[in-house]
């Protein structure tokens, strides 16, 4: 059995752990950008508005993905598990 780090690295190393990495990061990155630009704060604040609508739609289809796939995972081990015991 794995300890937690190990894990913790295993779920760095997968191609998810790089998404939500990137995700994160471009937040911050965008986030930070969008705060410190020379504009009205009215414009800033509809900005802020319109990329976190962009952001939650962003995060919902990843996260659909990822159920789609730990979905496809469970049919496929379960798939494997019947086919053991006959």
């Amino acid at each position: 059995m794995k300890n937690h780090k190990q894990r913790n690295q295993d779920e760095l190393d997968s191609p998810n752990g790089f998404l939500a990495g990137l995700l994160l990061g471009s937040l911050a990155g965008a986030g930070t950008m969008l705060f410190l630009a020379p504009q009205s704060g009215q414009k800033t604040r509809t900005q802020v508005w319109q990329k976190g609508s962009d952001w939650r739609e962003q995060t919902s289809d990843t996260l659909h993905h990822g159920v789609e796939q730990v979905r496809a995972e469970i049919d496929q081990v379960a798939t494997n598990l019947q086919k053991q015991v006959e």
